[in-house]
């Protein structure tokens, strides 16, 4: 069953939760926290009761508490559909739900935490990896600047993890591999990496992921593959 939410947020941490007015993009859609301290930390906020929550899985069904899942909100202030886009409209609003494009979870006390866009999730292995998550143990380590973590296509695992490293002092993809070990789980631990001098930015200071990827597919940008260190799945 949806949940109705009380307001609630963390003020103190910098949380996009604007209207979207703009086309192909949803009203109310809640996004992803931006900047260094989206990599320090999770947003959490809460939905108005005028909206009910369901946190799902891909076929729409209803996870239960502390599953990551999409976020899907509905209610009389959401939106109908997109003016003369079906297509757009089909994509995002499915029954009456309107499937934001975020993953989240519902923790104990009820607060809803976004963890990532669906778009920048990566399946390896038949894993699904959350680039925060990762992003979140590399921004701590005090040799990097800024960090974004991509998937790039892999033969045998379908996807591989890409880590894209803006160093402040000298580091090496092993002792940041060692980092990471400490860390987390053996399959969330980056097999490449890759040193730029800055990351790519839209005009919101947003990282331009998809510029990335694109870059890895090209050539343009290329990751160094570490020796295995054994099973990672």
């Amino acid at each position: 069953m949806a949940r109705q939410f009380d307001i609630a947020a963390d003020l103190d941490t910098p949380v996009s939760a604007f209207l979207k007015l703009a086309p192909f993009d949803p009203r109310f859609l809640l996004e992803s926290v931006e900047g260094a301290e989206r990599l320090a930390r999770y947003s959490f906020i809460g939905l108005g009761s005028a909206f009910e929550l369901r946190i799902a899985d891909d076929f729409g069904e209803e996870l239960p508490q502390g599953a990551h899942g999409e976020i899907l909100i509905r209610g009389q202030n959401v939106m109908a559909g997109y003016l003369d886009e079906k297509l757009a409209t089909a994509h995002v609003m499915r029954g009456d739900w309107l499937h934001t494009g975020d993953i989240g979870f519902v923790d104990e006390e009820g607060r809803l935490t976004i963890a990532d866009r669906t778009k920048d999730l990566i399946l390896r292995g038949g894993a699904s990896i959350y680039p925060s998550e990762i992003e979140n143990v590399l921004a701590h380590h005090p040799a990097t600047h800024d960090v974004a973590v991509v998937g790039q296509l892999d033969d045998y695992y379908g996807e591989e993890i890409v880590a894209v490293i803006v160093r402040k002092a000298d580091v090496t993809a092993r002792e940041l591999d060692e980092w990471v070990r400490e860390q987390l789980a053996p399959y969330k631990v980056p097999r490449r990496y890759a040193f730029i001098e800055a990351l790519p930015q839209g005009a919101s200071g947003k990282t331009l992921k998809r510029q990335l990827r694109d870059q890895l597919v090209s050539g343009e940008l290329t990751a160094d593959s570490l020796p295995k260190h054994g099973p990672t799945k």
